[in-house]
């Protein structure tokens, strides 16, 4: 049986793997309350497994944020403000159960089945800026839902005859059903025409999805030095949407309004029905594996120095929509050619490393984004389709080079392009007199993403108490999108480019029971547009600190402590331009032989810390604060005990 109660989020049971630490996961304040249990069952011979799971958890997730989001429009610039507080919880059921057998063929069963009862509640303050204070906007909702999901899968491969053949199989069976219910109220003022309202929206949402997946796999030596592997896969999913949309008179769910009819909007509330079969062949060839020796490691690598293969997915999509007056029955096939390539090189002696790779794709636009509607719910948003979508394609390209050399060094240096020859965006036309926003998908063309990256680690000295480590990386964002101001006749092609630079070293001693690192990090982000009247961005986050640990020989206790500076520049919200001094410190001490270990950390103590993200694409800059993880004290005792079973 294990067990988790704690509120500084961390949500997973003991035995659990990833590593974890406060400074992971600062965001907003989790709280958990769980427990699990497990039956483990295994015969003599070791050819047949089973292992049940069960696990009960609750959780409260409590965030606050404030953010500062700047449009990128020809001869404006609007600025809005939001800030919002958000509390959810949900209490989740769950059980899970494996199957092995490794005779007289492999077959792996797992069964899942999860149910989960949610709730929520969101206060938020929105202000719009051109040159004055445009809209402001009010909101305050709750709401509450269930999910359940089952699903079965099976996986198992077995040998054809004796000349390394085999064909592998996955079976997959899932269905998820999805119910919820929220009601949002929006007070807004439009400062243009001085009109204030006041809306009510409740909205009763229920999603079912239902998915059956079945592929195989056969691998077979097709010549000298050549492998073949064929796959083929099958998959049909079905999915209903009903989301209905009602104007009560009050802040209120749908279970406590008698005339639901009466209130429905019924330009704003849709059935969909959407069916999806498909079928993908692929082919892809390989060169015969090799093997080559690792400095230091009595290991051999194993890996196939080329792969060619393609695939061949084949899909048709039918969609049945109902919303206010239209009713529509949309379909979609597609058949695309999808192909990708990969070269790998290791020296004889196994210290260096050359990979590259490359891969062409493409993909079906959403159907239910072609669908011509327009949805007006939100009182300063408006969301349109565009039946006029086409499919994305993308390329992506990768080299790396590993080199490892004498005095524990190594070091790695690669680059990677992502070129989006034609990708799905969401458009925005921005109306300065109202603050509304319309958005819709469009195609765009010409977007890539550019990396490089280095990094080495070395030791100094010759006895290796003395090492370093820099990591170098640099990240150029070529984003395109479209955007207009309301009455201009065509959108303008926003293109913004973003370099970003990056540079994280250490410095460290390790000496027995004595580690003590210096660290430092800098980012640097620089933004240019297109457009005329462009101000050209620039911020910088940059880090400094130390670590500490040392265990006390004699008392056999550790002590463990570190400091790190965290500070921002450049950003357009004052708030946000900070320096946070985070400082951490622990203390444990083993008894009974190490069998009792107690232990007493400190989380911030100076309570400094906090969380923000900066992104800039081609409409905008977004700059983002949110509620951290707060400081805290923390004891810990830990018991180990083990038994072995008595000979006989």
């Amino acid at each position: 049986m294990l067990g988790n109660l704690n509120n500084v989020n961390e949500t997973r049971h003991i035995g659990q793997s990833n590593n974890w630490t406060p400074a992971t996961m600062p965001k907003n304040l989790v709280t958990t309350r769980s427990a699990a249990g497990e039956m483990d069952y295994q015969n003599k011979k070791g050819t047949v497994k089973n292992n049940l799971t069960a696990s009960y958890t609750s959780t409260t997730d409590v965030s606050e944020s404030r953010s500062r989001y700047e449009q990128f429009l020809q001869g404006e610039t609007p600025v809005s403000l939001t800030t919002s507080f958000n509390s959810t919880g949900n209490h989740q059921w769950n059980a899970h159960d494996e199957l092995s057998l490794n005779k007289p063929l492999y077959l792996n069963i797992a069964s899942d089945f999860t149910y989960t009862k949610s709730h929520n509640r969101l206060n938020a303050a929105f202000d719009q800026f051109s040159d004055t204070l445009t809209a402001s906007q009010r909101t305050h909702s709750f709401g509450e839902g269930e999910t359940w999901s089952g699903n079965i899968e099976a996986t198992g491969a077995f040998n054809i005859g004796k000349k390394q053949k085999y064909l592998g199989f996955y079976i997959k069976a899932e269905h998820t059903e999805d119910d919820s219910k929220s009601a949002q109220s929006y007070n807004t003022t439009q400062y243009a025409g001085r009109q204030q309202t006041k809306l009510h929206n409740l909205n009763d949402i229920s999603n079912r999805t239902s998915l059956g997946y079945a592929s195989l796999n056969y691998n077979t030596k097709l010549f000298s030095g050549v492998d073949m592997q064929l796959n083929e896969t099958l998959y049909l999913t079905q999915t209903k949407v009903h989301d209905y949309l009602y104007h009560p008179d009050t802040l209120t769910l749908s279970s406590q309004v008698d005339a639901l009819r009466a209130v429905t909007d019924f330009n704003n509330s849709y059935d969909s029905k959407t069916k999806a079969i498909g079928n993908i062949i692929g082919l892809t060839l390989s060169g015969k594996a090799e093997y080559k020796i690792a400095p230091d490691n009595p290991f051999a690598i194993s890996y196939q120095p080329w792969t060619v293969g393609i695939s061949l997915p084949v899909r048709h999509e039918s969609l049945n929509y109902q919303r206010g007056r239209l009713d529509t029955l949309a379909t979609q096939n597609t058949f695309f050619v999808n192909a990708n390539a990969s070269f790998r090189h290791v020296s004889k002696d196994g210290k260096h490393d050359f990979r590259a790779k490359a891969n062409h794709q493409r993909t079906g636009a959403s159907l239910s984004d072609c669908i011509t509607y327009r949805d007006d719910s939100q009182p300063l948003v408006v969301k349109l389709g565009n039946p006029d979508l086409k499919s994305i394609i993308t390329s992506n390209f990768a080299v790396d080079f590993y080199n490892k050399g004498a005095n524990q060094q190594q070091w790695h240096a690669g680059a990677s392009a992502d070129i989006y020859h034609r990708q799905t965006a969401q458009s925005v036309t921005y109306n300065a007199a109202t603050g509304v926003y319309t958005y819709q998908p469009v195609n765009v063309t010409g977007a890539y993403r550019l990396n490089a990256r280095f990094d080495i680690t070395r030791a100094i000295d010759k006895k290796r108490y003395w090492t370093w480590q820099a990591n170098a990386d640099a990240f150029l964002n070529h984003d395109v999108d479209y955007a207009m101001l309301s009455g201009m006749t065509a959108s303008d092609k926003n293109v913004v480019n973003t370099l970003t630079l990056h540079d994280g070293a250490y410095l460290q001693y390790n000496r027995g029971s004595l580690n003590v690192r210096a660290t430092g990090d800098i980012r640097w982000r620089h933004s240019e547009g297109k457009m005329y009247d462009f101000e050209t961005l620039n911020a910088t986050d940059f880090q400094y600190g130390f670590s500490a640990r040392y265990t006390i020989p004699t008392l056999n206790m550790t002590v463990s402590a570190d400091g790190t500076m965290y500070s921002r520049r450049g950003y357009g919200s004052r708030n946000l331009n900070t320096d946070d001094f985070i400082l951490n410190a622990s203390v444990s001490q083993p008894f009974f032989k190490g069998k009792l270990i107690a232990r007493i950390e400190a989380f911030d103590l100076l309570q400094q810390i906090t969380s923000t993200q900066y992104e800039v694409n081609a409409q905008g800059r977004t700059e983002m604060w949110n509620r951290s993880l707060p400081h805290y004290v923390m004891a810990h005792i830990v018991y180990h005990f083990s038994k072995n079973p008595k000979k006989k």
